[in-house]
């Protein structure tokens, strides 16, 4: 799993916690004051419309930032669009799930979205907004999912050190610090025992031969 799949389960069961935990309260005409706190983030015109898309948007568009990626995921409430755009945008849509991607299905009165959290030998599991009301996990056997598609938004993750360490507030500078100040240390101590730096530097010192005469 590389970061970006990682941060996103992540905060998709940030939400489902809180329901679970009976933060969120479930009211009917998808309205609660946790549905909202999610819709607000489309605007400040709160709509009485069906949410998985606004869930699976916020999830991916938040572990993005965080991560300082490019997020080619459409931020909408239709998962028609979602699923166009995210083909339109060059994201790879296929039938096969993978950790970390969307799924999209078709069922009565348009489809659905939700995000894949892990794959067992029967099926995979989800988290999904809108599901009862809440978001919630979900089981589903692979014979279920034939017909869906998966929009593998988690390929834009990989799983590299430097993300890694963006992902977590680190500056640049720090880092990059970091790594020059480890180098510089590790050259100092080879040369102390081997010498390979040019005397003028100043670098190999009078305790030269007391270091090859203890150490070696």
């Amino acid at each position: 799993m590389n970061y970006l799949a990682e941060t996103i389960i992540e905060n998709a069961a940030y939400w489902q916690e809180k329901w679970q935990d009976g933060e969120c309260e479930s009211v009917k005409n998808n309205r609660g004051n946790c549905i909202d706190e999610i819709k607000k983030q489309f605007g400040k015109e709160i709509l009485n419309t069906p949410w998985c898309a606004e869930f699976v948007s916020v999830v991916v568009k938040t572990a993005c930032e965080k991560l300082g990626i490019q997020n080619l995921l459409p931020f909408t409430r239709s998962t028609a669009a979602m699923l166009d755009g995210a083909i339109k945008n060059g994201l790879r849509v296929d039938s096969t799930p993978a950790v970390g991607s969307i799924f999209y299905r078709k069922r009565d009165g348009g489809g659905h979205v939700g995000i894949v959290v892990k794959i067992t030998s029967a099926g995979i599991v989800t988290i999904e907004g809108n599901s009862n009301d809440a978001v919630l996990g979900r089981s589903y056997s692979f014979t279920e999912i034939a017909s869906w598609k998966f929009i593998h938004i988690e390929e834009l993750g990989g799983a590299g050190l430097v993300r890694f360490a963006f992902r977590d507030g680190v500056p640049t500078g720090l880092w990059v610090g970091s790594l020059i100040v480890a180098s510089v240390g590790g050259l100092w101590y080879y040369n102390k025992k081997h010498h390979i730096l040019p005397e003028k530097l100043g670098l190999n010192d009078a305790d030269r031969s007391k270091w090859d005469s203890t150490n070696y």
